[in-house]
């Protein structure tokens, strides 16, 4: 009896923290600037300094941007349902910007080409929480997908596709 007790109480403290990190606010809150984005792209399996991709570049059309990573086992989860916002939505107008936490730019590429990921990747090469980008947005889990607004303001903010597909709904 006292083992079963144990077990329950390891697996209650387990689940709590990864549902409180799940329900965390966003960092830049729905009505507010975006940060800007001005990060390397991956290209021809590496990321490429000389390019760099701006979210302001975007200005003008809605933008889903999601942060991942290809070692994130729910990122990898979430990749199919969406590419296929992506096939729905990018035809009427939405651009989709990837922003990786990856440090490793094979494992990144290689990811991108499992999936078949077709939008726009960047990302700094740096772990997570030493990225600028994760300082300007502040994400505490990954993924975390922002719509931003053809304003530049932050339209939505979740951390599952199917939240995204609902606010896409309601928008299109």
């Amino acid at each position: 009896m006292k083992k079963i007790f144990s077990l329950l109480a390891i697996a209650i403290l387990t689940i709590l923290p990864a549902k409180a990190q799940v329900d965390a606010p966003a960092g830049v809150p729905v009505g507010e600037v975006a940060p800007e984005i001005a990060l390397p792209t991956l290209k021809n399996g590496a990321v490429d300094n000389n390019t760099i991709t701006t979210l302001n570049s975007m200005k003008g059309k809605y933008v889903v941007v999601d942060f991942w990573a290809s070692w994130c086992g729910d990122c990898r989860r979430e990749t199919p349902a969406l590419i296929e916002l992506y096939k729905e939505y990018n035809p009427k107008g939405v651009e989709f910007l990837g922003v990786s936490f990856d440090d490793n730019a094979e494992k990144f590429q290689a990811c991108v080409e499992k999936f078949q990921i077709p939008w726009t990747q960047v990302s700094e090469l740096k772990k997570w929480k030493e990225t600028e980008i994760n300082k300007a947005y502040k994400i505490s889990w990954i993924p975390s997908f922002y719509l931003i607004d053809p304003e530049g303001k932050v339209a939505f903010f979740g951390v599952e596709a199917a939240q995204l597909k609902e606010k896409l709904e309601s928008l299109f």
